[in-house]
């Protein structure tokens, strides 16, 4: 983990010196309170450990009696700390641990310092609400605009959905409210906001793009992820944006479309097409009555379960009306850690699964495993 302070250390020395004039008490201060402003604000949503302002205001001290540090190494300072905290974000969203390695830091500062004229970063706060907690300040912040391109595309999963390697999502935003969430992290961070939307100008998407040729050796790479941003059968969602969703997936059977839901019941009654793939998840015990009585009513080709993140042991007494399910740990947030499920409720699902004749799927953030010793 790369701590505030030490890459602070390196910026002492990497800085140009311009000025000639020494840091006096009241602006090393200043320049703390901005830097540890902004590293909170980031650090509430990436998950990287806090900085220890006693840490960062010592070795500012050390340095008062050297010049101020140019307006381009302001902002290359603040440049690399953004792409710092965006990298062990991405390896959040990866399910993997935020670390960022010495080299990786190292790489991101030179690339920066290359730069011909980095951007400074924004003040996240003004010093009159730098006490004011990071949930009243995202708040009070407006709702930023999704972009909308002229010509819409799928989007490329990361390895942890190496299922399907293609998102979609005419629809985003969900009221679920699910701890482990991942999904609002990203949508609070881009566009401050995670209620239920219709963007109907990405519905082409899936018509205009091809399926990969290496396909035909992939079935990941021509299944589609519908709505990985919300939840399309969630009882806030109008019928007529489900409906404007299935008219596009039975008009392009070329891909396989992959929904999955909290909300089995609404699945009912719909005419699936052959090249959906719908599943509901469960999470815990309390799901599974509720999946296995509305799967019996399901008519789709291809009817799967989730079981991400596993949270507890699950006990179905029939998994007959599914034909595939898929198991996984649960990845860091910005609300949750990391968390295993135990080896005993994996090989419980996986011993029913085989039972009922289901295909089975351990995804990547699935570390559990058998560790037993004789007596």
């Amino acid at each position: 983990m790369v701590r505030c302070d030490e890459f602070y250390q390196k910026w002492q020395k990497a800085g140009n010196f311009c000025e000639k004039h020494p840091r006096t008490a009241e602006q090393i201060e200043e320049f703390l309170d901005k830097i540890v402003v902004t590293l909170e604000m980031e650090v509430a949503q990436s998950e990287i450990l806090a900085p220890e302002k006693p840490a960062i205001a010592q070795i500012l001290s050390e340095t008062a009696s050297r010049p101020l540090i140019s307006e381009r190494d302001k902002n290359i300072r603040q440049s690399a700390i953004k792409q710092i905290v965006k990298a062990a974000e991405n390896k959040v969203i990866r399910g993997e641990k935020p670390q960022v390695t010495n080299k990786e830091v190292s790489e991101i500062i030179q690339a920066v310092k290359e730069t011909p004229d980095p951007k400074p970063i924004p003040a996240l706060m003004n010093k009159a609400d730098k006490h004011k907690s990071f949930e009243d300040v995202r708040k009070a912040e407006p709702q930023k605009p999704i972009e909308h391109k002229p010509n819409p595309t799928l989007n490329r999963t990361n390895e942890n959905i190496e299922w399907a390697k293609w998102s979609w999502n005419p629809v985003v935003g969900c009221k679920h409210n699910c701890m482990y969430c991942y999904a609002r992290d990203i949508a609070i961070r881009f566009y401050n906001d995670f209620e239920p939307r219709y963007l109907p100008e990405r519905l082409p998407a899936p018509k205009i793009t091809s399926v990969p040729p290496s396909a035909e050796e992939d079935i990941g790479l021509k299944t589609i992820f519908v709505c990985s941003m919300a939840d399309l059968f969630g009882d806030w969602v109008p019928q007529e944006w489900i409906d404007s969703v299935l008219e596009v997936v039975r008009d392009t059977p070329k891909w396989n479309f992959l929904f999955l839901t909290k909300n089995p019941k609404r699945l009912i009654g719909i005419d699936w097409p052959d090249n959906a793939w719908v599943g509901t998840t469960v999470d815990v015990q309390a799901r599974v009555d509720v999946a296995q009585e509305a799967f019996k009513k399901v008519k789709a080709k291809v009817r799967f379960i989730s079981c991400e993140p596993l949270q507890e042991k699950l006990t179905f007494t029939d998994l007959s009306m599914f034909d595939w399910i898929i198991i996984g740990g649960r990845s860091r947030n910005t609300k949750l850690p990391e968390f295993q499920p135990k080896w005993e409720w994996v090989e419980s699902l996986l011993g029913k699964a085989r039972e009922d004749g289901l295909k089975v799927y351990f995804k990547p953030n699935l570390t559990a495993r058998p560790k037993e010793y004789p007596r």
